[in-house]
């Protein structure tokens, strides 16, 4: 049986926890929102994700009020274009936890976070598309007007 739970609206978005490897369809939706990449935010306790929505913020909201803690979930962009996951997100704030900026700075968190979205958002054959890249990336290019 497959369990993927629509959940809401982000801002014009819907946000879908997934929890089995997501279908075509539930990719495409969650696209919809950036074209190009989904704003995904993972729990890295309960092996699952949400993703779709406009902020980092409202996947986690929908993960706290699914059961998860806060100290499990961590934010990412992941492009399935690329394979690229970019581990930067303001939710990943939190010194408490020894991650003093928006990007995970634990090689583990970010092993966790790679090896959960894989099993998730990877479909079969698609790594092999983008050439079977699976890169991590660190930084977030920043746009600035003068």
């Amino acid at each position: 049986m497959r369990l993927h739970i629509k959940i809401g609206l982000g801002r014009n978005q819907l946000i879908l926890i997934i929890r089995e490897p997501a279908t075509k369809e539930q990719l495409d939706e969650m696209l919809q929102g950036w074209g190009v990449f989904i704003k995904i935010v993972v729990d890295i306790e309960r092996e699952l994700l949400a993703g779709g929505a406009e902020l980092h913020y409202e996947c986690e909201q929908e993960l706290l009020k699914d059961g998860s803690q806060q100290k499990d979930l961590w934010g990412a962009d992941w492009c399935p274009y690329t394979q690229e996951i970019v581990f930067e997100s303001i939710i990943n704030i939190r010194p408490s936890q020894n991650n003093r900026t928006m990007i995970v700075e634990s090689p583990i968190i970010q092993e966790r976070i790679t090896t959960i979205t894989e099993q998730l958002l990877v479909r079969e054959g698609r790594s092999k598309e983008a050439g079977g890249r699976r890169r991590k990336s660190f930084k977030y290019k920043l746009f600035m007007s003068n």
